[in-house]
């Protein structure tokens, strides 16, 4: 059985964080994003100029801005594409309602903690712990509460 967004086979040995932490996949390469990158670049080699320029605009989009010297080999930033790989992922975890991992970043004047989880600034609110729990708040496995794709905000408890 293959991971819905990735393509990479579900295992033990494949974790989270290497699937969304390099375009270089631990367990093997993304057939998805093989075929929107092909696509891409079918679009910019043999498309009408109209059509190179939405390809272009697109891939941008997903990819992220190049920079590059003049001279130089035509360098990629991956950023967005990642973002984006680790935002469908959240989506999964979300919908399967389970755990991910994350650590505690600060403390929030709205009545919470910051948590990172994927690259991601989550919201963790004081009223999902009693009082007993507030001061034991684990630092390792939370589980998505809602996710807001409008604004990228995400809630844990």
């Amino acid at each position: 059985m293959q991971d819905e967004p990735t393509g990479v086979p579900i295992n033990r040995a494949t974790r989270f964080e290497n699937k969304v932490g390099s375009l270089d996949l631990v367990a093997g390469e993304s057939l998805i994003k093989k075929k929107i990158l092909e696509r891409f670049f079918i679009d910019l080699v043999a498309g009408e100029s109209l059509i190179k320029e939405r390809a272009a605009a697109r891939f941008n989009d997903l990819v992220g801005s190049t920079d590059v010297v003049a001279g130089e080999p035509l360098l990629l930033l991956p950023r967005r594409f990642r973002q984006n790989l680790a935002w469908m992922e959240l989506n999964k975890i979300w919908r399967t309602n389970t755990k991910v991992k994350g650590f505690i970043i600060d403390k929030v004047k709205k009545g919470g903690y910051s948590v990172a989880i994927a690259g991601f600034i989550t919201f963790l609110p004081f009223r999902s712990h009693n009082k007993r729990r507030r001061k034991k708040i684990s630092n390792d496995r939370f589980t998505i509460e809602s996710i807001n794709p409008k604004r990228t905000n995400i809630v844990v408890f």
